[in-house]
């Protein structure tokens, strides 16, 4: 595209190894699990085009995030926070928070203001590349509309529990270049 009398040289350059990502064992699909990101190490995820969050390791053993989910009938945001603490080689312990709120739609009566908070605890056990996670978590939410029975309570409290993991099928991982 240029005259060669513009060109003073040319030079070929090897382009630098480039190799897969990480993929940080930090959570699996909604459910946390006790791998912390490590210290300086951010992490932007998207879940279904729906479930956004950004964390960050602030040390090797504690992590703060943002998150959001704009949807049609949802739109929360939330500031969470995990703490590790490892047991031994295999085994890791976490303990965290949660609050947010926003707003959905009830067809009924528009739109509902909520809120939330939620304090959680975590047990993983195995290896990055193998591991069993098992999670708990205690979600107390607050909603402008929600009523249990005609109680008249507007806080509806969850346990939620969960067990995932992952598994590595590859003998070697290989790489992309």
């Amino acid at each position: 595209f240029l005259p060669t009398k513009m060109v003073a040289w040319v030079q070929v350059v090897k382009p630098p190894k480039l190799l897969p990502p990480t993929f940080l064992r930090e959570r699996l699909f909604f459910s946390p699990t006790a791998f912390p990101l490590e210290k300086g190490v951010r992490e932007y995820r998207n879940n279904s085009l729906v479930l956004n969050s950004y964390r960050k390791g602030i040390t090797n053993n504690m992590q703060v995030g943002i998150g959001f989910a704009p949807a049609l009938f949802v739109n929360v945001v939330w500031v969470d926070t995990k703490i590790t603490i490892p047991i031994n080689k295999n085994i890791r312990t976490a303990i965290g928070g949660m609050v947010g709120g926003g707003n959905y739609l009830n067809f009924y009566d528009g739109y509902d203001r909520l809120g939330f908070a939620a304090g959680f605890g975590i047990v993983t056990i195995g290896s990055k590349s193998n591991f069993i996670n098992l999670s708990t978590i205690y979600a107390v939410g607050v909603s402008e509309n929600y009523y249990d029975g005609g109680n008249g309570r507007n806080r509806p409290d969850r346990w939620i529990s969960s067990i995932g993991g992952a598994f590595k099928v590859g003998r070697k991982e290989k790489r992309l270049f």
